[in-house]
């Protein structure tokens, strides 16, 4: 048999098992969502509460699904070892510079990257949201509603966030910053549980933003479980995402694994 042969009988072979394994999440949608028997991928994701709007994910790593369990390949500024939440952004370009690749197109570091989009669903914290921030404790309030990715990252925040029942949070790229300015006084060390500090840096953020017009931060998502992340080519079988009796609430992002066995595939006749 040719190799184009083989190749053909390969692909056949794919869209048949993808075609039954949509089919299934099909029936199972009628079955625990309560959808009409012709319901869609689309559909199914949005029963299920997946918003339409893409995030990516930067890595070198390649994988089939989110572990927050997993080592970082960034620890947090804190020292523990521990992915305390998934980092997605709505900015592919943002997501990029972790998989070492540039806004510009540029490798950053001699690795493979991989840049993957994702739906995503869920209760996000946002801290420009004022009813969220009013959820945590007084003491910790100035410093989330910064949003700077390292204040958002302290344990005794992301604690508070889970209890009030939130599956993750929203933060941006800003640093923080080792001082600030008080007008008249002079600097002094930034102290971020301090609500005149957070004035402070706010009114310097401000003064820059009018001088220079700088944009707005991206405002990224961090996810605690992987279970609420899926490639938006997955079949979104509600009896995976731990709707109804006897279902499983994986993490397996069911990513394209029919495009990319098919890139494999075409590779052999090169």
């Amino acid at each position: 048999m040719s190799s184009r042969r083989k190749l053909a009988n390969k692909v056949v072979d794919m869209f048949t098992d993808w075609m039954s394994k949509d089919k299934a999440a099909q029936q199972e949608g009628v079955k625990r969502l309560g959808l009409k028997p012709d319901n869609t991928a689309q559909d199914r994701a949005k029963a299920m509460g997946f918003s339409d709007e893409t995030y990516y994910h930067g890595t070198n790593k390649s994988f089939d699904g989110f572990d927050s369990t997993r080592k970082s390949n960034v620890p947090p500024i804190s020292g523990d070892a521990s992915r305390n939440a998934i980092s997605l952004s709505p900015d592919p370009d943002v997501a990029s510079v972790y998989s070492g690749i540039s806004p510009e197109g540029n490798r950053l570091r001699n690795i493979k990257s991989n840049t993957i989009p994702v739906k995503t669903r869920g209760k996000v914290f946002d801290y420009e949201n004022p009813d969220h921030l009013k959820l945590l404790p007084k003491k910790y309030q100035p410093q989330a509603s910064t949003g700077i990715w390292s204040l958002m990252e302290e344990p005794a925040i992301q604690k508070h966030l889970r209890k009030k029942g939130f599956d993750g949070y929203q933060s941006n790229e800003l640093q923080q910053p080792f001082f600030v300015t008080e007008p008249y006084k002079g600097q002094h060390r930034f102290d971020p549980l301090k609500q005149k500090d957070i004035d402070l840096y706010n009114r310097e953020m401000k003064f820059d933003k009018d001088i220079y017009d700088t944009p707005d931060p991206v405002k990224n998502t961090q996810l605690f479980d992987g279970a609420n992340i899926r490639s938006p080519l997955a079949h979104f079988n509600p009896k995976y995402l731990g709707v109804g009796a006897g279902s499983i609430l994986s993490a397996d992002l069911m990513a394209d694994e029919l495009d990319l066995e098919f890139k494999g595939l075409l590779n052999e006749l090169e």
